[in-house]
């Protein structure tokens, strides 16, 4: 068995819930948001990562990444705002 991503679990759950509350008056200001949260899922995702100097930031976003793509080690290396955006290939911007 295959196992579907998390964001195949969600497209089905939003799915069910418009055809869920498409047809009821009662249910219009709920089938509304529900269609604007189904609307977000293919928006891209900003995440905001702040905390302390050295409290392992980088190694977060490494982790969260699957990949070095931030550097890290024994001195604060990154002291500027970075900004991360998703591309087919690597690259440094």
């Amino acid at each position: 068995m295959v196992e579907k991503s998390l964001r195949d679990r969600a497209e089905e759950t939003f799915e069910l819930a418009i055809k869920l509350t498409a047809d009821s008056s009662n249910l219009a200001g709920l089938h509304q948001k529900i269609q604007q949260c189904h609307q977000r899922l293919h928006e891209p995702m900003r995440v905001a990562v702040v905390g302390k100097i050295k409290a392992g930031k980088s190694s977060l976003m490494n982790a969260l990444l699957g990949e070095s793509v931030v550097a890290t080690g024994a001195e604060e290396l990154t002291f500027n705002v970075n900004w991360f955006k998703y591309g087919e290939t690597p690259s440094l911007v």
